[in-house]
Parts: structure tokens; sequence; C-alpha cells
């Protein structure tokens, strides 16, 4: 019995060296670049491990961006408040953006998948989606708390709007971090993005208002 568990012990802590290996390697190499043989050298491990703990290249980097992902959502987005004030909200969203400037590891993970042909596969694609729904949800439902009380419709509407503009706002911080940084840093450019989503946020607000 303590030998099965030992084992099981032995097994978790060899998934997790792949996995911090790889997290890196695909970060620094892209997909195509990042070779299980290469993953396989920097966790300290045979390929046939590799293999043994992930059933594909394919399924390892899916592996990956979900880990990664619930790690950034650990840090930089919280638990939804059951009655959020706007303001707070507000803070919120700029605590999101930050996350791309601090840390971009992850996000360069989410774009590899958005740029490399390679990294297309369905499960690969699948992972990425979810990862992206559930940051949308999470800002929606912020969103909908915040504002009970104005017609449910009309809300909800509204929060999809608020959560897709920050995320497609997000991405164009994290492109412009990749080019621009010289022109604008990353203090800037989220404050920047911050200001747009409040713009909006307010005026959807008042129009909330005005209707009710």
């Amino acid at each position: 019995m303590a030998k099965a568990a030992g084992k099981d012990v032995d097994q978790r802590d060899t998934r997790a060296r792949i996995l911090a290996a790889a997290r890196a390697t695909f970060a620094e190499h892209g997909y195509s670049g990042a070779s299980v043989s290469k993953i396989a050298r920097r966790a300290g491990v045979l390929a046939g491990s590799l293999y043994w703990a992930f059933p594909s290249k394919e399924a390892l980097f899916a592996a990956v961006l979900t880990e990664a992902s619930e790690a950034w959502r650990a840090r930089f987005i919280k638990a939804p408040d059951p009655s959020p004030a706007i303001d707070e909200i507000r803070v919120d969203i700029r605590k999101i953006a930050s996350g791309f400037a601090e840390a971009p590891e992850f996000l360069r993970l989410l774009m590899v998948v958005a740029t490399e042909h390679q990294a297309g596969a369905p499960e690969i694609r699948a992972a990425a989606i979810e990862i992206r729904r559930s940051w949308r949800a999470s800002i929606e439902s912020g969103l909908v708390a915040g504002l009970a009380g104005h017609p449910p419709d009309a809300v909800a509407a509204l929060a999809r709007r608020i959560s897709r503009l920050v995320i497609q706002l997000l991405d164009g911080v994290f492109m412009s971090l990749q080019f621009e940084q010289a022109e604008l840093g990353p203090d800037a450019l989220i404050a920047e993005v911050a200001d747009v989503v409040q713009r909006e946020l307010d005026f959807g607000v008042r129009a909330l208002e005005a209707g009710a």
C-alpha cells in the first residue's frame, strides 16, 4: 500500500515537472519549435515518460494552457462578489488588464494558438476557447450582480458587450506590448483600456437607469 502511494506521488511529481517544462518551452519557442525531446530534457525525464503522462504533444499543450489559465485566473480574477458596486467592477477590470503586463507567459501561449497553424488541433483550440469563455463569464457574472434591479435582459446584453470589449482590448494590449513598448508602456496601455471600458460601462449604466 505504501509503495502504491509512493508511486502515485512520483507520478504526480513527474507530471508536474513535465507541465512546468512544457509551459516554459512552449512560451519561449512556440508550438512547432518546442520539440518533445526538448521538453523532456528540460523536465529531466525520458521522452517515453512524457508520452506516459500525456498521449500526444497536442494533449500536453492543451493541459499546459488549462493549467496556466487556472494559475493566471487565481492571481488576477477574483471570485464573483454577490453584490459588487460598479466602482469595484472597474477596479477588477483594471486588475485583469494589469495581468497582461505582469504575467505575459500565459498570454504568449494563447497567441501561439492564434498564430501557429500547427497549434490549431481541435483539442488545443477547444482549451483556448474554453479559457476565453470562462474569462468572459467571470466578467459578466460580476456585472450582472452589480446591476441587479435593472431589467435582466438589458443587463445581460450590457454584460456580454462589456466582457467582449474587455477581451478584445486586452488582446490589443498584448500585441502592443510585443511591438510598441518604447512608444507606450504597460501602465499607460492598461490605463487606456480601463478608461475605454469605464466609459462604455458608464454609458450602459446611464442607459439602464434612463429606461428604468
